[in-house]
């Protein structure tokens, strides 16, 4: 690692504090600096011409306290908390969304590209400063849509006491007859160190129109030479990516260097190649492969006039990847003070069952609406264990840090159970809240029994008992313990859901299920517990039920993938939410607990086909390597709309006409006449994101590889990174603070 990552370790205390990000690579600060090609004013913001208050809870003014270049201002005004929850709004969620409107008259904007403004927030102690841009059109295509999406714009990274400049380029929102301009604010209660009333200074609304970034298909943007921003490591695959440049037919890579003035590149050339025209689609564009560079340093590709961001090539290459996303989990700590990020939070926050109630706060929090779903910190735990067993002898310090967060989840994961089945599922938590049981807003969850939850649970605290039994003997034989009693617990209560008891949660689909309880078995069996064997066994063979074990008969033929029951009714799909890692994690465990089981031949034979089912379709979106998110029938909405739509948040029989369109949109058609497609992104309506979708891939892949020690496995597992880091079209890397132009909005 550079020696100014490792300055950033020790600064941070090895992430016991939060890393600043370099926001000077942000894409944020790119596009604010676009100088506009032509400018109208919507509103100088200096009169309340032409605005309103879009919501009682919200009070508009002009000032002159804070000027904006020597101009009056219009000042906003609202508070974070409301007494109590309006009727249409779920208790737990944020309260309102008070925010200044600006009335337009059914205009056609089309000619224009990006909206502008100011705002100078006089805020003190809110830590993440948020509002929100959201254009308005009453077209053809509304925004927002039904679900409250499109164009919705949240900047979260405002400096308070100076005067921000917001922009949102829009050639991809509708806007042939807009109605309006809102500014908002999600009302989300405030810590106690915090404002209970926030002030915002605005002005100057603009119109405008710049070279807007690109935001759709596989070719890479004009200028753009795309390259992993976390690196890569000596052996494994190195592809660039760009625009086809007719009258560049070879490309270079070129050490770079750090000079007293900055990055200088050295200019010396240590690996050239042809330039190969590849097709994802109907696009075609340059992939340039330099897989055969192992020697470790820095580099920049170049390819005619294009220059690409620099990288290394090390074999810790991703290692400071890993260091960033502790301090992710760092800063989603929830009950625990993160210096810079928030207080030790939401000790109000109760967990409840029958006359019994918990203290819930704990884990981690699921996204930035400060939510807890116990499924997703389940899910953390486990992976943090797994990754802390692969390294306790390859990098102890690393090792020692992940341990300790998985730690954290653990603890949070045993906490939220009552001892009869009955634990924590989600709770609907959106708002900070003033840490004193009894007022009006605590939040309480209801304790269920959820089969899924348990299995999932056992599995984290089976994972936890077996990285722990050296570490902490005690903690170790207590996960152990309770890991054993929610499975038992998970299987008693999924008895009783197949029976029709309506008390138990249960699982959309089987092989959901069926995965996990896999896997919970299987680490029952690899942390001590021989008895759960059969239970591992028995899970497994109803898992490969699930699975496309023969070659299909379509024009191109998979085998490997899951579909939903035994009865193959739909294919597995995957969208916002993906589980697939499931599927191999508690096979992989398994052969190695027992290879000489007689299944496990079987079980060894579905890892094969499940490596050869990614391996074929990360064919099909080379040199990105991006894994697909699976296989679609074209009228599978039409013909079993109902089971369709199950694993499709918030899709209801409205969606049914956007259904085909968006499947015959897929990469590639694996049979025509069966209207079969492979679609790199899921079917999607307004929980859309596919980074979880393909992380639980790469992890379920990755697994497969790690067994059967498949090399080209391996390194398409490692792709998924670069993909994630700047190896994509755009460029951008979508986790903030690695790479090049990732989003602090």
């Amino acid at each position: 690692m550079k020696d100014s990552f490792l300055e950033l370790l020790a600064k941070s205390r090895d992430i016991h504090r939060i890393i600043p990000p370099d926001r000077t690579k942000s894409n944020t600060a790119r596009l604010e600096k676009k100088v506009p090609k032509e400018t109208r004013l919507l509103s100088e913001m200096s009169s309340l011409d032409g605005w309103k208050e879009k919501t009682p809870y919200v009070s508009l003014s002009i000032s002159d306290t804070v000027l904006f270049e020597g101009k009056k201002t219009m000042l906003m005004v609202c508070p974070t908390n409301l007494p109590d929850w309006l009727p249409d709004h779920a208790r737990g969620r944020i309260y309102e969304e008070p925010g200044a409107l600006f009335t337009v008259n059914r205009e056609n904007w089309e000619d224009w590209n990006r909206l502008s403004f100011y705002v100078y927030p006089d805020i003190h102690g809110t830590k993440s400063i948020n509002i929100r841009l959201q254009p308005r059109n009453d077209g053809v295509l509304k925004s927002p849509d039904a679900w409250g999406r499109t164009g919705h714009h949240n900047v979260s990274s405002l400096t308070p006491g100076v005067w921000n400049h917001v922009t949102l380029e829009i050639p991809m929102v509708p806007r042939d007859c807009v109605t309006g301009v809102s500014i908002e604010y999600d009302m989300c209660g405030h810590e106690n160190d915090s404002d209970e009333v926030l002030h915002w200074y605005l002005s100057t609304l603009e119109l405008q129109k710049v070279e807007a970034d690109k935001e759709e298909g596989w070719t890479p943007k004009e200028g753009l030479l795309a390259v992993s921003g976390s690196g890569y490591t000596p052996q494994g695959l190195k592809y660039a990516a760009a625009a086809f440049d007719c009258e560049a037919s070879d490309f270079s890579v070129v050490e770079w260097n750090e000079g007293e003035e900055g990055r200088q590149a050295a200019g010396k050339t240590v690996f050239s190649g042809p330039a190969e025209k590849v097709v994802i689609g109907k696009e075609s564009f340059a992939m340039m492969d330099f897989s055969a560079l192992k020697r470790e340093g820095s580099y920049v590709v170049r390819y005619g006039k294009l220059q690409s961001e620099p990288f290394d090539i090390a074999e810790d290459a991703y290692e400071p990847l890993t260091w960033k996303l502790l301090n992710f989990y760092l800063s989603q700590r929830c009950g625990y003070y993160v210096r810079g990020k928030h207080m030790a939070c939401h000790t109000d926050l109760l967990l409840v069952h029958g006359k019994k109630s918990i203290v819930a706060n704990g884990g981690w929090h699921d996204a930035a609406d400060l939510a807890q779903g116990m499924g997703n910190t389940a899910d953390g735990t486990a992976a943090l264990f797994l990754l802390a067993e692969r390294l306790r002898k390859k990098n102890p310090r690393l090792y020692e840090r992940v341990l300790e967060e998985a730690e954290w989840g653990l603890d949070y994961v045993l906490k939220v159970r009552f001892g009869d089945g009955f634990r924590s599922d989600y709770s609907s938590t959106s708002i900070w809240t003033d840490g004193i049981i009894g007022t009006s807003d605590d939040i309480i969850s209801v304790a269920n029994e959820t089969p899924y939850l348990n299995f999932v649970s056992a599995f984290s605290e089976a994972c936890g008992a077996y990285v722990l039994r050296d570490e902490d003997p005690t903690r170790s034989d207590y996960a152990l313990i309770i890991a054993a009693e929610d499975f038992e617990f998970a299987e008693a209560q999924l008895e009783r859901g197949k029976n029709g008891d309506p008390a138990v949660r249960m699982e959309l689909f089987e092989v959901k299920m069926f995965a996990a309880a896999c896997s919970a078995a299987a680490a029952l069996v690899r942390a001590g517990r021989r008895e759960f064997l059969e239970k591992a066994a028995h899970y497994a063979s109803l898992l490969l039920e699930c699975q496309q074990q023969e070659k299909t008969d379509w024009e191109i033929p998979l085998s490997g993938f899951y579909y939903t029951d035994r009865a193959h009714t739909l294919p597995w799909h995957h969208a916002h939410h993906s589980f697939e890692q499931y599927t191999a994690a508690g096979l992989e465990i398994l052969i190695r607990e027992a290879p000489d089981h007689p299944d496990a031949g079987k079980w060894l034979a579905a890892v094969k086909r499940t490596a050869g089912y990614y391996k074929t379709i990360a064919r099909y979106t080379k040199p990105y390597g991006l894994f697909p998110e699976g296989v679609y029938f074209a009228d599978e909405a039409e013909r079993q709309p109902e089971e369709t739509f199950k694993s499709i948040i918030w899709a209801d029989e409205y969606s049914l006409p956007g259904f085909r369109p968006q499947v015959e949109n897929g990469i590639v058609c694996l049979d025509r006449e069966k209207g079969v497609y492979l679609r790199a992104f899921p079917v999607w309506f307004s929980f859309r994101g596919n980074c979880a979708v393909q992380l639980s891939e790469a992890a379920a892949a990755a697994s497969a590889a790690a067994l059967t020690g498949d090399r080209e496995l391996i390194e398409l597992s490692a792709m998924q990174l670069h993909w994630l880091t700047g190896a994509n079209p755009f460029g951008q890397s979508l986790i903030y603070g690695e790479g090049h132009e990732w989003s602090d909005e």
